[in-house]
């Protein structure tokens, strides 16, 4: 397949990126459906994603704990996660075998947290 050659309906297009992005045929069925982030429906759901993962953290009482799902690439989750759960001055073991470590390793620098990469 060249690059310039258009893709025809019932062909996937070729993924250029780094990761898993290719879904299932039910995923994509299932992705056919709109729900506003202001439906009943779809607030039933995110609120059910969110008691659910309290529990698998052994937190029932969302009083004192909260999830708030957001919608990003994996490094935008594993930057969102050293920001907001090491301390200032914390310290984060970080395995570096290629790019991605590295860019955990500048994480961790540009929100204070001291790595050490290995």
């Amino acid at each position: 397949m060249t690059l310039d050659k258009p893709t025809t309906r019932n062909q996937d297009k070729l993924l250029y990126t780094p990761g898993p992005l290719t879904t299932s045929a039910t995923v994509k069925a299932a992705m056919l459906r709109d729900l506003g982030s202001r439906d009943q429906e779809f607030m039933a759901v995110v609120r059910t994603i969110r008691e659910k993962l309290l529990a698998i953290g052994g937190q029932s009482d969302d009083a004192l704990y909260t999830v708030v799902p957001m919608q990003g690439s994996g490094t935008f989750g594993i930057e969102a996660t050293i920001s907001s759960i090491v301390p200032r001055g914390g310290k984060l073991l970080v395995i570096i075998n290629g790019a991605y470590g590295k860019r955990i390793a500048s994480d961790c620098r540009r929100h204070t947290a001291r790595s050490r990469g290995y």
